[in-house]
């Protein structure tokens, strides 16, 4: 049957249409709905126009081209801009050519372009360059609020072939800035700093900031040491840790007056052991935090905002309890990582938590008791009367690697004098996951309303979780898939060699 008679194409209402069509959240998706018939391409592709995603060269130098004729009356459309060519061989440096290449003439096209989008609110750079002409362009832009740098390369000095652009008088109203895992230009000297995005972006404007606090950011902020007086919300993304950028990055928070919510997130640490235990350097307004169990103490005391801790490492029982008694009682939600499993960590989280909201517990080795329902009715849950989800799991990726037998002297007796790891079969699920009869486990899920009213979400399998909506909805078992186990890596790639480069 033909769609026109299947769906009564000419009788359903355009608002309709255009309202189904803005559901569609891939562009590609939406581009394929342009081409099933006439109609369904004059409605999508004002909606299609209004995204732009620019990522290879031929694709952006046709649409380029459609922009000069067939859309050059729909230049107020664009809302939103994703740029992540790479431009990879444009040139930049040296005697200007007679021909330019391809890649400078496409670079001008696409900021000439761009300049000409007036309605445009936010752009996003992704694994591109970032040349001085590219502030000029921000600034042409009076509607612009969210502008995202994501893994960028940062110059000093503009493409061969550059048209300039024409002088605006707008001033900058970024509301939302992200600037992650970018690299600044290669002939930076310390003190040269002036091009830093953070140096000509940041305003009074600014109300949420994503930044990868790096030295060269911690530099930056040393010399100029802004105030941002109307942020909001602060994420911090620090790659390695060190005592200097520990510092540093307490006092950028210090600096932005209006007392953000800050959102930190660690992937590693040089600081001694012996100096965790001792270093206290609280971070303002910490509301969430992703990283080493460790770190997190030093940021957030027992009198600290942290309401979501995320531990990214799996430790032994004992540290973990050492880690865990140096937080907040404020905590909302946590996510842990045992080496093995422990009772302790319930009781734990019970004493020390009491307004909890959020348990997650991953385990490598050992199995949830047999009285583990009847441990969590008496001893735990009645103290925890705001829990909404209780998770308790195996996961072998909280395992760690063992080391290879050429590393580092030092680290590897190190390694050794840690307790030698326990031979264990490991399968795709765990023992748990036969320790409960389904039926069982649901009277236990329904007794536990008595305590726990708003508890919606409970997982103590690998394979299975229970869900409710409401308080007096039946619980309903689901299905998942383990985690996907990456012990079989080598263990090269998760521990740095004494001897390897670290550039940041």
């Amino acid at each position: 049957m033909p769609l026109r008679n299947m769906f009564f194409l000419q009788t359903i209402p355009a608002d309709i249409w255009i309202t189904i069509f803005e559901c569609i959240e891939e562009p590609a998706h939406l581009a394929h709905v342009v081409l099933v018939c006439s109609k369904f391409k004059l409605l999508a592709t004002k909606i299609l126009l209004k995204n732009l995603v620019w990522t290879k060269d031929e694709p952006t130098r046709r649409n380029l081209a459609d922009w000069d004729s067939l859309h050059s009356d729909l230049r107020c459309l664009p809302r939103r801009l994703k740029l992540g060519v790479s431009f990879e061989g444009i040139t930049i440096s040296g005697i200007e050519p007679v021909q330019l290449t391809a890649l400078n003439a496409l670079y001008n096209d696409v900021v000439q372009q761009i300049s000409k989008f007036s309605m445009l609110e936010e752009l996003v750079f992704s694994r591109t360059i970032i040349s001085p002409v590219i502030y000029q362009l921000i600034a042409s832009l009076p509607k612009l609020r969210i502008l995202d740098f994501s893994s960028c390369t940062f110059l000093n000095q503009d493409p061969h072939g550059l048209v300039a652009l024409p002088e605006t008088e707008h001033t900058s109203n970024i509301t939302h800035l992200v600037l992650q895992n970018n690299t600044p230009p290669r002939d930076q000297t310390g003190g040269d700093i002036s091009d830093h995005p953070l140096h000509r972006l940041v305003g009074h404007s600014l109300r949420s900031l994503s930044i990868t606090w790096s030295p060269t950011s911690s530099l930056l902020f040393g010399t100029q040491r802004w105030r941002l007086p109307r942020l909001a919300e602060l994420c911090l993304h620090v790659t390695l840790l060190t005592r200097d950028l520990m510092d540093s990055a307490v006092e950028f928070v210090n600096n932005c007056t209006a007392g953000p919510d800050v959102f930190l997130r660690v992937n590693k640490h040089n600081i001694p052991d012996n100096q965790i235990s001792s270093t206290n350097v609280p971070m303002p307004g910490l509301k969430s935090f992703w990283g080493p169990l460790p770190v997190v103490g030093m940021f957030a005391g027992a009198s600290s905002e942290v309401e979501h801790v995320t531990v990214t490492e799996s430790l032994e029982i004992t540290h973990l309890l050492a880690g865990l008694e140096r937080l907040s009682r404020n905590i909302r939600t946590l996510d842990l990582q045992l080496r093995k499993y422990d009772n302790e960590v319930l009781f734990a989280v019970r004493q020390l938590f009491p307004c909890i909201e959020s348990v997650s517990v991953k385990f490598g080795k050992g199995n949830l008791p047999e009285n583990i329902m009847v441990m969590l009715g008496s001893d735990i849950l009645p103290d925890l009367k705001l829990l909404r989800s209780l998770r308790l799991a195996m996961d072998v990726n909280c395992i760690p690697p063992q080391p290879p037998a050429d590393y580092n002297a030092y680290f590897l007796m190190h390694a050794l004098n840690q307790p030698a790891p326990e031979e264990e079969n490991i399968g795709p699920g765990d023992a748990t996951s036969t320790l409960f009869d389904p039926a069982d486990l649901k009277d236990y899920l329904v007794g536990w309303n008595r305590y726990c009213p708003m508890l919606r979400t409970v997982q103590l399998t690998s394979v299975a979780v229970w869900h409710r909506r409401f308080e007096g909805d039946p619980w309903i078992e689901k299905t998942i898939e383990p985690a996907p186990s990456t012990r079989n890596t080598s263990s090269r790639q998760n521990i740095r060699r004494s001897s390897d480069l670290m550039i940041t």
